[in-house]
């Protein structure tokens, strides 16, 4: 799913390029989000094109200087609406700038097990504090479902070092560690990391 002209062209010259995968990849030119929403748009800065955020209504990221020619609307859908009856789906990657809760929420038959479906094995996420608070809603009820529908949560602390080393360096590895988040610490793991983008990753338990 992706809802930014942008990147669309992108995947679509790379599905071009790579005839071969055509046949394992849907692309959905929508953006996913949970209730009755409307007058969507996609957002973005001029000096990263790619990192689009969702606005529906009066909703604001809090962001200044976003001109209307970083502005486009989009065509918004749920995530149950597109899967098929009995479909498993293994892993869910997320980044929705601060959207991810309204993302999954999208999901409610994937996650209560409607039409035969079974909750993904695997959900790989950002999870940002404040980006999420500047959307109006808050960050730990992200945690907080995630746990709910029975995940086990842990933060990925990226090696951020490795990104231009060749794949075959001994220390190329993505993943600096990888600690379990329990659901006590919530609160505070929140509050900690309130200006960081982080990656979640949640296993189903």
């Amino acid at each position: 799913f992706e809802p930014l002209h942008a990147n669309v062209e992108l995947l679509q010259h790379s599905l071009c390029l790579n005839p071969g995968l055509q046949e394992h990849l849907e692309l959905h030119t929508i953006a996913l989000t949970d209730g009755n929403k409307k007058d969507c748009r996609m957002s973005f800065r001029d000096d990263n094109a790619g990192n689009g955020v969702l606005l529906c209504g009066n909703q604001s990221n809090g962001e200044l200087g976003i001109s209307q020619r970083n502005v486009h609307e989009t065509s918004i859908g749920r995530l149950d609406d597109f899967l098929r009856p009995g479909q498993h789906i293994d892993l869910i990657k997320i980044d929705v700038e601060g959207n991810e809760l309204a993302v999954l929420r999208s999901g409610e038959l994937l996650f209560e097990g409607g039409r035969g479906h079974r909750p993904p094995l695997r959900i790989i996420s950002e999870y940002a504090p404040k980006l999420i608070h500047e959307l109006g809603e808050i960050p730990v009820e992200y945690l907080k479902f995630l746990s709910s529908k029975g995940y086990t949560l842990y933060h990925i602390e990226r090696n951020v070092e490795a990104w231009d080393k060749p794949a075959n360096d001994a220390d190329s590895s993505l993943t600096k560690s990888k600690t379990k988040i329990l659901h006590n610490e919530f609160e505070s793991f929140t509050v900690k990391h309130w200006d960081a983008i982080l990656t979640i990753d949640a296993i189903l338990s």
